[in-house]
C-alpha cells in the first residue's frame, strides 16, 4: 500500500506513513507502526519480568489506535464523489451532444436533399419558361409572318393587272390542287389497303359468328337448363326466369323423361 497524502510505501492497513500521521511538533509514529517495531525488537529491550515500561513522553501507548486526519478522508472522499458526479454529468451531456450531432447531421442531409430538389424544381421551372418564352416568340413570329403576307397580297392585288392577278391565283390553285390530289390517292392506297384489311377481318368474323350461330342452335334446340329452386320446369339459356347460378342442364328429351315441363315465357 501507498500513504493516501505523499505516496510512499507503508505496511497493509495504515493510511499514512509514519511522517504523514505525526504532527510537525509531536513528531510521533503511529501506534501501529510503532507496535510492528516493538514485535520486531530484540528481547534486550523488554522490561525486566514484574516490571511495566512507562511510555515514552510524546508517544502513544503500544494498544492505543492512531489518531487519523477524519476530516481530511472525509474531504477526500467529498471530493471523489464531486468528481464521479462531474464525470457522470460531463458523460450524459457529451452523449446529449453527440445525439443532437447526429440529429443535426440529418437535418443537414434532409435539408441538402431538399435544396437540391428544390433547385431542380426550379431549374424544370426555368426551362418550362424558357420554352413557353420561345414558342410565344415563334407564334409572335407566324402571326408577323402572316401579316406581312397579307400585306403583300393587298399590295400585289393593287400594283398587278387583274389578268395577271388571277392567272397567278390559277396557278397556285393548280399547284394546291394537284398537291392535294397526289395526298388523295395516297389516302384512297391507305384506304384500300384497310379496306382489304378489314375485308379479311369480317371473313373471319362471319366465320366465327356462323360457328357460333351453329352451337347457339344447337344450343336452344337440344340442351335446356333446370333452376336447383325444387320447379318442375326447364329453360332455355335467354329465359328472364333462368337464374344461371345454380342450376342443372339436360337435354330436352331427358329433361322430359325425368319429370321437368317447358317453362310458359320461354317454351323450353
Amino acid at each position: 500500500m501507498h500513504c493516501i497524502k505523499c505516496g510512499r510505501e507503508i505496511p497493509d492497513g495504515e493510511l499514512f506513513c509514519a511522517e504523514c500521521s505525526l504532527t510537525p511538533s509531536e513528531g510521533r509514529e503511529p501506534a501501529s507502526r510503532h507496535a510492528l517495531r516493538s514485535a520486531h525488537a530484540p528481547e534486550r529491550d523488554a522490561a525486566p519480568s514484574g516490571t511495566r515500561r512507562p511510555p515514552a513522553s510524546g508517544r502513544p501507548a503500544a494498544g492505543a489506535a492512531p489518531k487519523k486526519p477524519v476530516g481530511l478522508i472525509a474531504a477526500l472522499i467529498l471530493v471523489c464523489l464531486i468528481a464521479a458526479a462531474s464525470v457522470t454529468i460531463l458523460a450524459v451531456s457529451y452523449n446529449r451532444y453527440q445525439v443532437q450531432k447526429a440529429n443535426l447531421r440529418v437535418r443537414e442531409a434532409d435539408l441538402t436533399v431538399r435544396e437540391s430538389e428544390a433547385a431542380a424544381a426550379e431549374q424544370q421551372l426555368a426551362d418550362v419558361t424558357a420554352q413557353l418564352a420561345s414558342t410565344q416568340s415563334d407564334l409572335d413570329s407566324m402571326n408577323q409572318t402572316v401579316s406581312e403576307l397579307r400585306s403583300q397580297l393587298a399590295g400585289s392585288e393593287s400594283s398587278v393587272s387583274q389578268a395577271q392577278y388571277d392567272m397567278t391565283s390559277q396557278q397556285q390553285e393548280l399547284s394546291k390542287l394537284t398537291s392535294e390530289n397526289t395526298e388523295l390517292l395516297a389516302m384512297v392506297d391507305d384506304l384500300e389497303s384497310q379496306i382489304d384489311s378489314l375485308t379479311g377481318r369480317i371473313s373471319s368474323l362471319t366465320a366465327a359468328n356462323t360457328a357460333y350461330q351453329a352451337k347457339t342452335d344447337f344450343m336452344d334446340s337440344y340442351v335446356v337448363f333446370v333452376n336447383n329452386d325444387g320447379s318442375k320446369l326447364y329453360h332455355k339459356y335467354d329465359c328472364p326466369d333462368f337464374t344461371k347460378k345454380s342450376f342443372w342442364a339436360y337435354s330436352r328429351k331427358l329433361a322430359e323423361s325425368s319429370g321437368f315441363t317447358a317453362c310458359p315465357k320461354c317454351g323450353g
